[in-house]
């Protein structure tokens, strides 16, 4: 303390911090007033009630509801604790949050070409600069989210943790803790102990976050919001809002700082924050507005049903049954193909049961629960289960071919041109087992063909199961989630067997790619 209290209370900086807190409950007061309405905020806030349900009559699900549902019940617990509670959630939300994009961002203008990876997977899921940035585009940034893991590893935001033991642990058969113990556990360390992270532990590395280095660490050995059931219960909203601010920062500037990993020094305190600073600046990009225009055409983007209804709008010529009839042609082609791509997926983890056990083993840490509903950031999560379907959709791509017009004369080389209005057939069957894109091995099912570290080295255009470009599957990220969504549920209560191997599948193309003699799966219960 700088004074004792009673001097404290004579200060400017005690002005100062009570005018903070009476910010901190007007904003929580309203939030209150927005959850349950201005009128008859007392009564509805009995604690006398009897009801066992929220506002909503639904069981609670935000933190908020069970403060209510608490207040209701309990004559001790007013609403004054309920916003004292509020607030500590707010400011330790906000602090936490600041200082870890506070180093996000330096590490991100430390390493550059980690920044450009990043930046570059933002341009992909949400390019324009104007565009929201839904879950859905969240859970696409799936390096960024190795990116926020490793920051999160080297500089934890609370680098010390306390526990008291609720019985006698034994560790060996000389040493015990026993019951009512307080144990420190120093996350610090544990997030650079050589053993689990390597000879270079202190070095900035997303790669330690790949699905297959993951898979191989014990589950406590990164616990970055503590573990077990009185972990962050921020853990959520931190990773979507991370996200969405990077996301909003790399689109329209370049990180640069003087700084470097060796010169940093770190202070501990409740949050571990770094003492000199982080020195960053910003440097507007000055290719975002070419890159939009490549990417969205400068248009900010809508889905299906707002372009048909724009054009019906536009033009007489475009009526209410042109609009239906083009809705039954997207249900039923996006039904059909996901489908035949599900057949497709539930016979590669049949064949291949080791990766069907890796597949598994992900879905238990993501969403264990059989009857546990699946999220879209559940289903973001699951990273080496996207990299089983593009494995899939590599060797087994829906469409097989695609069929384009030249808008105008392409330059091959010095002797060959394709001319405007040409007819061009790509064959995707082929793209996708070319041997000097995917290796010698372009036949065998090898999910880690899509490894970050390998994407990056492949042209773009060299895995194209939805097409590319302006013209691609409209229904692209359906097709994602809802795939993910279905092999969960099935996996979460079955073990998939056939008698089929690789080399016995024989495939029949035509507008769909489907397997000549199907696809004989049986369902085994787990």
């Amino acid at each position: 303390m700088k004074y004792p209290e009673f001097l404290f209370r004579m200060t400017k900086d005690y002005k100062k911090q009570q005018e903070v807190l009476e910010f901190m409950r007007d904003t929580s007061l309203k939030v209150m007033e927005t959850k349950i309405g201005d009128d008859g905020l007392a009564s509805k806030l009995d604690v006398n009630s009897n009801e066992e349900e929220n506002l909503d009559g639904k069981s609670p699900q935000i933190f908020l509801d069970s403060l209510m549902d608490l207040a209701r019940k309990s004559e001790d617990f007013t609403m004054k604790d309920i916003i004292d509670n509020l607030i500590t959630i707010i400011i330790a939300g906000n602090d936490t949050t600041a200082t870890t994009l506070s180093n996000l961002m330096l590490m991100l203008a430390i390493h550059q070409d980690v920044q450009e990876r990043v930046y570059k997977e933002v341009m992909q899921a949400c390019p324009a600069m104007d565009q929201f940035v839904s879950q859905e585009d969240v859970g696409m940034l799936t390096y960024t989210e190795m990116v926020c893991k490793e920051t999160m590893r080297l500089f934890p935001i609370a680098p010390l943790i306390g526990r008291v033991t609720t019985q006698e642990i034994k560790l060996d058969d000389k040493n015990s803790i026993p019951a009512n113990a307080t144990i420190v556990a120093v996350i610090y360390q544990v997030h650079r102990d050589p053993s689990i992270w390597g000879p270079e532990p202190e070095k900035f590395n997303p790669d330690h976050f790949l699905p297959e280095n993951c898979s191989r660490r014990h589950p406590y050995a990164y616990v970055p919001f503590s573990a077990g059931p009185r972990n962050c219960i921020g853990l959520r909203y931190a990773w979507i809002s991370m996200k969405i601010l990077i996301a909003h920062v790399l689109r329209r500037y370049r990180l640069r700082t003087t700084l470097t990993m060796e010169s940093i020094k770190m202070k501990d305190s409740i949050i571990l924050r770094i003492s000199n600073g982080c020195l960053v600046t910003l440097e507007e990009r000055n290719d975002q507005k070419q890159d939009e225009d490549v990417i969205t055409n400068g248009r900010k983007p809508l889905i299906f049903m707002d372009s048909l209804l724009d054009l019906a709008r536009k033009t007489e010529s475009f009526t209410k049954e042109d609009i239906i009839d083009n809705m039954i042609t997207i249900l039923e082609s996006g039904k059909d193909t996901t489908a035949t791509t599900l057949k497709m997926v539930f016979l590669m983890l049949a064949i291949h049961p080791d990766i069907q056990e890796r597949v598994h083993e992900e879905i238990l840490r993501v969403c264990p629960d059989t009857d546990q509903f699946v999220s879209m950031e559940d289903a973001s999560a699951l990273s080496y289960m996207e990299m089983v379907c593009k494995e899939v959709w590599r060797l087994y791509p829906v469409g097989p071919f695609v069929g384009r017009v030249a808008a105008q004369n392409i330059k091959l080389d010095d002797k060959h041109t394709i001319p405007a209005n040409s007819q061009i057939l790509i064959n995707f069957h082929h793209l996708h087992r070319n041997p000097s894109t995917w290796g010698p091995d372009v036949d065998k099912f090898i999910p880690d063909r899509f490894l970050p570290e390998n994407c990056t080295q492949r042209h773009p255009y060299a895995f194209l199961p939805f097409s590319a470009g302006p013209r691609n599957c409209i229904g692209l990220r359906y097709a994602w989630l809802s795939l993910k969504i279905i092999i969960v549920h099935v996996l979460r209560r079955y073990r998939l067997r056939t008698t089929l191997t690789m080399d016995r599948i024989k495939i029949r193309f035509s507008v769909v790619t489907r397997i000549l003699d199907g696809c004989p799966i049986t369902l085994e219960e787990r």
